[in-house]
């Protein structure tokens, strides 16, 4: 299977040393691609993306379209 592009978005905490609080759900990283990849190499990537964010929640958006034949 090819995934023909992809957006990644992870979301985190920082600390406002001024408020002297977290601020949550800002964003740290985003990734997008329209050249695409394997879905092979897309899952290991996104394991690594993961694990390196210490990622808790995952979730995803996906849209499949089906061949349209032209009459």
């Amino acid at each position: 299977m090819y995934i023909d592009k992809y957006n990644i978005k992870i979301l985190g905490q920082e600390y406002d040393s001024k408020k002297d609080k977290y601020v949550n759900d800002l964003t740290k990283l985003t990734l997008n691609s329209t050249d695409g990849l394997h879905h092979k190499k897309f899952i290991t990537m996104l394991e690594e993306l993961y694990d390196a964010h210490e990622g808790q929640e995952l979730e995803l958006d996906i849209k499949i379209k089906q061949h349209q034949y032209s009459n």
